[in-house]
């Protein structure tokens, strides 16, 4: 979990309810005693582990209980019935830390929000904001896409806590304003948006104002047809430090669509999105012959997806969906709001840091990912950030990835309640637009099956039993050419299954049980780029990784205000490359509690 500084976080505390004080104080006699004037929202959790590592060749191993126990506690104040002001402060205590010693005051979050003259929306303060999947989009990994009974309640606590929700919105500090209104004759409905936030504050050093601004234009029509305008810039702000280079970085791009109408037929709906970007660094002082100028890249994308049912209709309707979609982004695409990774493969884990028997930094792992928060990027990165290729090498960075042209296809079963199965496949063709340091472009494939049987519809059982299978293959593959600068010759093969039961116990409660393997080998070259962007060299990965998990628990759960979970597992980690010859196996044991009010 995060580290926090007591003494900053504690002032900070003070201050935000300082301010919060400040802003009822105008009001206070009329609406302090007004239910309906202030709302109170709360988040709580509880976590206790007892987790153990060994080594083969440690006979001892490295054993801890971590658990902490932490609050939010969110405050709505409505002054007006145009306005809204909200706060959030956490309190965490870490076990173990007894008369406050362990407790630490953190302010989440604060937002002002309001409506100017019923036309005009603003929000001030912590935004949370997207665009389109080629402009401003939070990805999600390719690795932790898979829902897993055992850890995606630890992986729901991170993303909680950094702000990345299910909806690949991003969580900036500043304004945004949105207004719209529809143009009668023309049956057309309009909507914009404009924002500005702060990335980056200056040090009056090395580090100037980085600014993220942009805005949004949605149209709609009566006919079903759709589209939206989207421009974002990073920028750096002239004279705010003593830097040589100050990033420029637009994007823009323009998107429409079709939307179904079985009132008329038309069953299908066809979406497309093409763009451009630019990333540069220029001058500070464009008069200053002494500072080097660096190159500018443009570059442009394409994206294409038609969706529709398949089959013959029975009641109106079909008993499969499938899609087509075909992208293109060139190797000089960058868009730093939609590029920016979640993981930050860079970062070490911080529990059991170290393989005490070759005194080295332990690697990041699974199981790590879905537990360790200071593993992950929560700001705005100009550039392409590094990736680990053994967890997601085709489309690292989503569908953002640049210097790729791939064609893919899904199939999913529409099913209702009372369905046995519901099976989806998703299969993804590409390859590199150009060679990287060679001529030969390398090839991508992605297969990803899954289905989910519904055995208490099979069996006519009265409580739910759920199974869940899952197969992912990644494979990448370049042969090797003569002439070529480097050993061009690519092979590395991803791996992932699982296995995923549930069965209901009663009305609250279930048992649940999952086994899950990982597989990388192989190798590849991957681009080691400066901190402008520019390719420097080509360095070779070898992987040979096996990552296993099996486990199982009980779960509560009542309603949606509360859950938990007791659940025991062991991951073991393998890894039988040249340079580091390794293995653990990591025994956890949790228990977990969520309220939400």
């Amino acid at each position: 979990m995060l580290k926090h500084n007591t003494k900053s976080k504690t002032l900070r505390a003070v201050l935000a309810l300082t301010l919060i004080g400040l802003l009822v104080l105008p009001w206070a006699d009329a609406q302090v005693l007004d239910p309906k004037k202030i709302r109170f929202s709360s988040y709580a959790r509880g976590l206790m582990s007892a987790e153990g590592l060994r080594e083969d060749s440690d006979s001892l191993g490295k054993a801890m209980m971590p658990g902490y126990a932490l609050t939010d506690l969110g405050l709505h104040i409505l002054p007006h019935s145009q306005v809204e002001i909200h706060a959030q402060l956490r309190v965490r205590s870490e076990y173990g830390g007894f008369w406050g010693s362990g407790l630490t005051l953190d302010l989440r979050q604060m937002w002002i929000r309001g409506l100017v003259n019923q036309k005009l929306r603003y929000q001030v303060g912590d935004l949370d904001y997207r665009m389109s999947p080629f402009t401003y989009w939070n990805h999600e990994e390719w690795i932790l896409s898979n829902p897993s009974l055992l850890n995606s309640p630890t992986l729901g606590m991170i993303e909680y806590d950094l702000f990345q929700n299910s909806n690949r919105t991003r969580r900036q500090q500043g304004v945004v304003l949105e207004m719209g209104g529809v143009i009668d004759p023309l049956d057309l409905s309009l909507h914009a948006s404009l924002f500005t936030t702060r990335v980056a504050a200056s040090d009056f050093g090395s580090t100037p104002d980085r600014l993220l601004s942009g805005g949004r234009l949605r149209w709609t029509t009566g006919v079903g047809l759709h589209g939206k305008v989207n421009f974002v810039q990073l920028y750096d702000v002239a004279r705010t430090a003593n830097q040589p280079y100050l990033i420029h970085h637009p994007v823009l791009s323009t998107e429409w669509g079709l939307a179904p109408s079985p009132s008329k037929g038309r069953f299908w709906s066809l979406d497309a999105e093409g763009g451009l970007t630019r990333l540069g660094w220029n001058k500070a002082d464009p008069g200053n012959p002494t500072v080097q100028d660096r190159p500018t890249l443009t570059d442009g994308f394409g994206w294409l997806r038609w969706e529709s049912p398949l089959g013959r209709r029975i009641a109106g309707r079909s008993p499969w969906k499938g899609s087509l979609q075909a992208w293109y982004t060139g190797s000089d695409y960058r868009s730093a709001t939609a590029q920016t990774k979640r993981i930050n493969a860079s970062r070490s884990p911080m529990a059991f840091k170290r393989l005490e028997s070759m005194n080295v930094l332990r690697p990041m792992a699974l199981n790590d990912l879905y537990r360790d928060a200071s593993l992950y990027q929560t700001q705005v990165v100009a550039g392409l950030m590094e990736y680990d290729p053994g967890y997601g090498n085709a489309l690292p960075y989503g569908l953002a990835t640049p210097n790729r042209q791939g064609l893919g296809l899904n199939f999913v079963r529409n099913t209702d309640s009372t369905s046995f199965w519901n099976p989806s496949l998703d299969v993804q063709f590409m390859s590199d637009v150009k060679g990287q340091g060679v001529n030969n472009r390398r090839m991508f494939w992605l297969a990803d099956w899954r289905n989910e049987w519904r055995l208490h519809s099979l069996l006519n059982l009265r409580r739910s039993w759920l199974v869940t299978a899952l197969i992912r293959l990644e494979q990448t593959m370049r042969p090797d050419a003569s002439g070529d600068a480097i050993l061009s010759d690519v092979a590395l093969n991803n791996l992932q299954a699982s296995f995923q039961t549930r069965l209901e116990l009663g009305s609250s409660w279930s048992a649940f049980a999952e086994w899950q393997l990982y597989r990388s080998q192989g190798h590849d070259y991957y681009a080691v780029r400066n901190p402008y962007s520019e390719v420097v060299d080509f360095a070779r990965t070898d992987l040979d990784r096996t990552e296993q998990w099996i486990g199982a628990g009980l779960q509560y759960t009542m309603g949606d205000r509360f859950e938990a979970q007791l659940s025991t597992q062991q991951f073991v980690w393998r890894n039988g490359t040249a340079a580091m010859q390794a293995r653990y196996p990591w025994n956890i044991s949790q228990l977990m509690l969520i309220m939400k009010l």
